[in-house]
């Protein structure tokens, strides 16, 4: 999990109006909380305990919260392995999350894939050939799911993890 806390004045995140709060159990409350209070954060919990919920959750208050401060809508970027791409959708769309959800494919980059797209789902093997055309999007948040499956950084994945990375770089920029 990443994040650009430059630009984001930060409140009480238990005081932002999110709708999705309801749905959560208190553990996933609690790492949605500690994922904005620490934008650079891994969030490490057994299998089964809802970990990509409250990533989205959290992700919603920090672009929420960047929307009020800057004016300014970012995207999140989503990578990891394609087996997760459909629960990461049915997720999103369980917990009430606002924007509009793409999954990219294919090595033939399209910027009018990424029209209208609040949450970007890029799996590990073609985010390199993808990413100057989200880079342009500047998202706010990246995430990488199944981490654990990145070995070395001189791979494909690995490369696309470093990539990764950058995200909280662009507002600097």
């Amino acid at each position: 999990f990443g994040c650009d806390p430059t630009t984001i004045d930060l409140v009480p995140w238990k005081d932002f109006p999110l709708d999705a709060y309801e749905d959560l159990f208190d553990h996933q409350v609690d790492a949605a909380a500690f994922l904005v209070q620490n934008p650079h954060a891994i969030l490490a919990l057994e299998m089964g305990c809802g970990k990509t919920r409250a990533a989205a959750v959290a992700s919603e208050i920090l672009v929420s919260l960047n929307q009020l401060a800057t004016g300014a809508a970012r995207p999140v970027l989503i990578t990891g392995p394609k087996v997760v791409r459909e629960t990461w959708r049915r997720e999103i769309a369980a917990a009430g999350l606002a924007g509009a959800f793409v999954a990219l494919e294919g090595t033939k980059p399209d910027a009018a894939a990424l029209e209208g797209a609040q949450w970007i789902f890029c799996h590990y093997d073609i985010l390199h050939v993808w990413w100057s055309w989200i880079w342009a999007r500047k998202p706010l948040v990246g995430i990488l799911d199944e981490g654990h499956l990145v070995k070395s950084a001189r791979t494909i994945r690995g490369k696309a993890c470093a990539l990764l990375g950058d995200v909280g770089e662009f507002a600097k920029r």
